[in-house]
């Protein structure tokens, strides 16, 4: 199975952005590709999309 998860690196860590549905501990294997600087807007409007979703979804249980 190969799903593409948007992450945030940092202090040394990738952060997913949403849900990733894995056991705590699971090993996976990444392919970093940076988002490029034109890809930048449209990368943070699918992130506020995923993050207004997650809120929407919390509120509901």
């Amino acid at each position: 199975m190969m799903t593409q998860v948007d992450a945030i690196y940092q202090n040394g860590v990738f952060k997913p952005l949403q849900d990733v549905g894995l056991p705590d501990n699971q090993r996976v294997r990444l392919s970093v590709q940076p988002v490029e600087d034109g890809d930048v807007r449209a990368w943070l409007a699918r992130v506020q999309e995923r993050q207004q979703r997650i809120i929407a979804e919390d509120r509901r249980q």
